[in-house]
């Protein structure tokens, strides 16, 4: 999934335009690191236990599939973060 964003996201000296997601190129250990890299606190603790609900699951996934920082998927236009996350979710199985 390639998502053109509506203004640049500046991270790092880096600027990026747009971000291409591969979801499907994931690896276990990729995903291990999503989740590993959640917030602690009782509504992670919460959502760790079925992370695929957890939208900060989704995003760090998301950065994993992007190969971006997760700072870069939380700085994106509220419109562009829903349908990062949405897809994410998809990915995972996860139904409206």
């Amino acid at each position: 999934m390639k998502l053109e964003l509506k203004k640049p996201i500046k991270y790092n000296d880096v600027e990026y335009y747009e971000l291409d997601f591969d979801f499907e190129g994931l690896t276990g250990m990729q995903v291990l690191k999503a989740r590993e890299g959640m917030t602690s606190g009782l509504s992670s603790y919460v959502e760790g236990l079925v992370p695929q609900l957890s939208m900060e699951f989704q995003a760090r996934l998301a950065a994993e599939a992007a190969k971006v920082p997760y700072e870069v998927i939380v700085m994106l236009p509220a419109a562009d973060f829903i349908q990062v996350t949405t897809n994410a979710r998809r990915f995972l199985g996860v139904t409206d």
